[in-house]
C-alpha cells in the first residue's frame, strides 16, 4: 500500500469513487470508440448465435448490447478498489488489479457481444481472478509461523478431495490436463511465497513484477492456447482454492470456530446462490436443439441472473479476501493487510 491506509469508513467512500470512476471512465471510451450497428433477432435460435451463457436481449443498433450484464461488472471494479486501498501485501495488490481488470475485460464482452478478443480476453481474466486469489491463499499461508505442521488427517482428507478430482478429470476434454497444471501452480505458488518469506531479498520486487505479467498470460492461454473446458477449469481451481485454505486452517494451532463458521457459511451460501444464478441462466441442449434454462432464463426481465452472477461472485471473492487477512493478521498484525467487510482481527486463532 502506498501511502496510509484509511480507516473503514474513508475506505467506503474512497473506494466506492475511485472504483465507479474507473469503470465508467472505460464505458466513455467504449461509447466513443465503438459504434454498434447489430440487429438482433428476437427468437432463441437467432440469439443463441450471439450468447449461450446468458439470456438478457441485446440492444439492437448499440454500442451497449446488454445493459444489465455490462453495468454490474461494476461490482468487481469496487471490491478491487475496496481492496487496493486495505492492501500492504504485494499479493494482495495483485489480486485487488486482477479484479479491476476483469471488471473492465468483461463489461467489454457484454457491451459488444464480440465472440473473438472480448470474449477471450473476458474468460482469461476470470482465470486469472482465480489463480491470482489461489496465489493470495498461498501467500497468507507461509505467514503462518509454522506453515507445514499440518496433521496427518488433514493431509488424507486433502489427498482424498484430490483424487475426487482426479476422477472427475475424466468427465471433461484435456480434463486430468488442466488439473495437473493447476495443482503444479498452486505448488509452484506456494514454494514461491515461502521463498519470499524465509529469504527477502530484490526478488520480493522482481517476483511480483513478473507476476503481474505471468497470471494473465497463463489464463489467456488456457483459453486461446489450450482450449481448456471452461467448466471444469473453474471447478478445478475453486476446488483447489477450498483444499488450499483447509491447509491454511490446519497450519493453525487452535481455531475458535463458535465463530469462524458464520464467516465460512456466509462465503459458500454467498458462492452457492451466485453458481444457481450462473448455471440457471442461458441455454441448453434438450434433443439436440438449443433451448432456454427455464428456472432463471428470461431474456426481457429486469433482473437478469448473469448480471447477479457478476455482482455476487464479486462480494464472495471479496469476503475470502477479508477471511484470508484475518489468518495473516493471527502473527504480524502491524504489517499485514486490513479487511474490508468481516471484523478487523485475527482469524480467532490462538497460541502463537
Amino acid at each position: 500500500m502506498i501511502g496510509p491506509v484509511p480507516d473503514k469508513p474513508k475506505m467506503w467512500v474512497m473506494g466506492g469513487s475511485v472504483g465507479v470512476l474507473i469503470f465508467f471512465i472505460f464505458l466513455m471510451m467504449l461509447a466513443i470508440l465503438f459504434r454498434g450497428d447489430v440487429m438482433y433477432p428476437t427468437d432463441d435460435q437467432g440469439l443463441i448465435k450471439f450468447h449461450t451463457d446468458q439470456c438478457e436481449r441485446p440492444v439492437s443498433a448499440s454500442w451497449m448490447a446488454e445493459v444489465h450484464n455490462t453495468l454490474s461488472n461494476v461490482g468487481y471494479a469496487l471490491a478491487g478498489a475496496l481492496i487496493l486501498l486495505r492492501v500492504k501485501s504485494w499479493a494482495g495488490h495483485l489480486f485487488g488489479l486482477n479484479l479491476i481488470v476483469l471488471a473492465i475485460m468483461s463489461a467489454f464482452y457484454h457491451a459488444t457481444l464480440d465472440k473473438n478478443e472480448p470474449q477471450n480476453l473476458d474468460v482469461a481474466w476470470v482465470y486469472a481472478v482465480l489463480l491470482a486469489l489461489s496465489l493470495y491463499v498461498a501467500y497468507t499461508h507461509m505467514q503462518a509461523r509454522n506453515p507445514f505442521r499440518i496433521s496427518k488427517v488433514v493431509l488424507i482428507c486433502c489427498g482424498v478431495g484430490w483424487l475426487v478430482l482426479f476422477g472427475l478429470a475424466f468427465l471433461f476434454t484435456n480434463g486430468l490436463i488442466t488439473l495437473l497444471a493447476m495443482s503444479l501452480f498452486v505448488v509452484g505458488a506456494t514454494a514461491t511465497c515461502h521463498l519470499l518469506e524465509k529469504y527477502p531479498t530484490f526478488l520480493n520486487i522482481l517476483v511480483p513484477l513478473l507476476l503481474i505479467f505471468a497470471i494473465p498470460l497463463l489464463g489467456y492461454g488456457m483459453k486461446v492456447e489450450f482450449h481448456w473446458d471452461s467448466t471444469w477449469v473453474f471447478i478445478a481451481l475453486v476446488a483447489l482454492v477450498i483444499i488450499q485454505l483447509v491447509l491454511v486452517m490446519a497450519s493453525a494451532p487452535k481455531i475458535d470456530w463458535g465463530t469462524v463458521w458464520w464467516e465460512l457459511v456466509l462465503i459458500g451460501g454467498i458462492f452457492a446462490v451466485g453458481a444457481v444464478c450462473r448455471l440457471g441462466d442461458g441455454y441448453h441442449l434438450d434433443n439436440m436443439d438449443r433451448v432456454r434454462r427455464n428456472l432463471l432464463c428470461f431474456p426481457d426481465s429486469f433482473i437478469q441472473p448473469h448480471a447477479l452472477w457478476h455482482m455476487i461472485g464479486a462480494t464472495a471473492l471479496l469476503l475470502a479476501y477479508d477471511l484470508m487477512v484475518q489468518f495473516q493478521r493471527n502473527r504480524t498484525a502491524d504489517t499485514c493487510d486490513n479487511t474490508v467487510i468481516l471484523p478487523q482481527k485475527s482469524a480467532h486463532l490462538s497460541g502463537e
